[in-house]
Parts: C-alpha cells; sequence; structure tokens
C-alpha cells in the first residue's frame, strides 16, 4: 500500500457537503488521520531515565557554592559536603 494512492481513494467531496465549517474540518481530518494511522501508527516509547534540568542545575550551583565556601574558608568539613 502507497500512501499517494490511498489519499486518492478517500471520497473528499463529502467534505464539501458540510453546512458547518467544523463539521467539514471534524470529516476532513478524520478521513486524514484514518489514511495517515494506516501508514504511520504512533507508537508508544518508553523513557528510562528521566532527569528534569532544573534540578540538575540547582544541584550544579548548590555544589559550586559548597565549593566556593570552603575555599574561602579554608574549613576541612566544607570539603566533605562536596564529595
Amino acid at each position: 500500500m502507497h500512501f499517494k494512492s490511498d489519499i486518492c481513494k478517500v471520497n473528499w467531496y463529502t467534505i464539501t457537503t458540510h453546512n458547518n465549517i467544523d463539521d467539514a474540518v471534524n470529516d476532513l481530518e478524520s478521513k486524514f488521520t484514518e489514511v495517515a494511522n494506516r501508514h504511520a501508527p504512533l507508537r508508544k516509547k518508553r523513557v528510562s531515565h528521566t532527569i528534569s534540568p532544573w534540578l540538575i542545575v540547582k544541584a550544579m550551583r548548590e555544589r559550586d557554592n559548597a565549593k566556593k565556601r570552603a575555599i574561602k574558608a579554608k574549613f576541612p568539613q566544607l570539603w566533605e559536603q562536596l564529595y
């Protein structure tokens, strides 16, 4: 089956028979979606590990601030916060 030939087989004339534009658009969308799903169906993908980027940035900022405090204070216990 080829997408182009399937699109050509659809009876598009029925879209022009609607009196309401919303009905015409819904008909157009459903006809196109039906053909598109046959050729390119939606696939579900499972994402194994998601980390929010703002959490990473926050953690990096806290690490950098702890390092600055440790360098400035010259206090060994502050170095423990880094690692």
